[in-house]
């Protein structure tokens, strides 16, 4: 977690050098989804024996929230640093039997980004890609160990131009990174996705 504010904070710099450049800031709110695509394999859990034993995991699709930081220049190329929240619940499974297990998924991004469209029509196509991170925590993971992990991103978003000072976002990401609740068991790579719809809020031009 504290890797991520880190990394917010130097997107904050960024953005404080970037306004007296006179950059464009744009700052967007987001909501969206929160899609895990594989499971996280075992993971040690409390048997209701007061065991603690390892059984198959996986994460659950659910609602997200965050925001962005995006600076850029005159351009095709800029630089966003992005922040996101999930409530995403731990499923385990014993043979037959599921049991969900509370869980949260907090993350984060900095990455380029760079406009594949000319922007003279008001609705641009961006591809975007850099390092990410992300953090498992909940009474799920209680048992677990390196719940923080630093991995890569990939993204893609339509930009449509509601006014010279707003612009509605849709984008996708999707989080790589390896993963694994203890070092005995082992890691696995992942890759969740995030699917989002915000208002882009140019803060300087």
């Amino acid at each position: 977690m504290k890797r991520i504010l880190m990394t917010l904070g130097l997107t904050a710099a960024l953005t404080s050098q970037a306004a007296a450049q006179g950059r464009t800031i744009t700052v967007t709110p987001f909501v969206g989804g929160f899609i895990p695509t594989q499971a996280l394999g075992r993971i040690p859990i409390l048997s209701a024996g007061s065991q603690v034993v390892n059984i198959l995991g996986e994460g659950t699709t659910t609602g997200a929230f965050g925001g962005r930081v995006m600076v850029s220049g005159r351009g095709r190329f800029g630089v966003e640093g992005t922040y996101f929240f999930s409530s995403s619940d731990l499923r385990v499974t014993v043979g037959p039997i599921a049991t969900v297990l509370d869980g949260e998924v907090q993350g984060g991004s900095l990455k380029g980004v760079y406009r594949a469209t000319n922007g003279l029509t008001g609705t641009d196509l961006v591809v975007a890609a850099g390092l990410s991170g992300v953090n498992h925590r909940g009474r799920a993971y209680t048992y677990a160990s390196d719940q923080f992990d630093i991995g890569g991103v990939l993204g893609a978003g339509l930009h449509i131009v509601m006014s010279e000072m707003v612009t509605l976002r849709f984008d996708g990401e999707a989080y790589l990174y390896s993963w694994s609740a203890t070092k005995a068991l082992g890691s696995r790579m992942q890759t969740d996705v995030l699917m989002t719809v915000g208002l882009g809020l140019k803060l300087g031009r």
